[in-house]
């Protein structure tokens, strides 16, 4: 009877140990790295942890040292990946962070995060439209090619009319061509003038 007792009890005491190892043998999270681990002064970027065991859905928080540098809010994206922006002011001094990751069930990981001094070059329209008065100059030269190419193709439909007229001896289809170039010539010309009016219209606008 003893002996059965004795049995029993091992047996429990045994069942007992495995639950408590199957409890504490639940997988942790862990980050293996980041990428990218640097950015310039002013930009702001996506950067992606990799790692293992991370629940998809569940809580993730970012840290970051120094000033000029945050970042937003984390992501997991599945059960190998997250992600979070991180902003980079300009004022931010250039240098090596520490970048804090906390995963729900882990204690935080912390891995280097360089500040480059480099700031990316601003978007910037060309240096001719900079300003109303460059844009008004730029426009009026391209629309005074416009207007002697359109003036020089006028004046050869206006030609060819004329030609197709006195040879055509009053021949219908003849006399109907020439009536269409003539036609294309003073369409032609109009455009040409209306272009130029709507350089002197912007002009005014911008006060150039």
């Amino acid at each position: 009877m003893t002996k059965k007792i004795i049995t029993v009890s091992l047996f429990s005491l045994l069942l007992a140990i495995s639950f408590v190892e199957v409890i504490f043998a639940q997988a942790i999270p862990t980050i293996s790295g980041i990428s990218p681990s640097s950015g310039a002064r002013g930009q702001t970027l996506t950067v992606g942890a990799t790692g293992n065991n991370f629940t998809v859905a569940g809580a993730c928080t970012t840290t970051i040292t120094g000033a000029g540098i945050t970042t937003g809010a984390c992501t997991i994206v599945s059960t190998t990946s997250l992600s979070f922006p991180v902003t980079i002011t300009s004022a931010a001094a250039p240098g090596t962070r520490t970048l804090g990751i906390t995963v729900a069930g882990a204690a935080a990981q912390n891995f280097s995060f360089t500040v480059s001094a480099g700031e990316p070059a601003p978007e910037t329209i060309p240096l001719t439209v900079r300003t109303g008065a460059e844009f008004v100059a730029l426009l009026e030269t391209i629309v005074n090619w416009i207007f002697v190419v359109l003036l020089v193709v006028a004046v050869i439909f206006i030609v060819l009319a004329a030609w197709q007229f006195i040879t055509g001896g009053g021949e219908p289809q003849q006399v109907s061509q020439a009536r269409q170039k003539l036609l294309y010539a003073a369409i032609g010309i109009i455009v040409a003038l209306l272009s130029r009016g709507i350089v002197a219209a912007i002009r005014n606008i911008v006060g150039a």
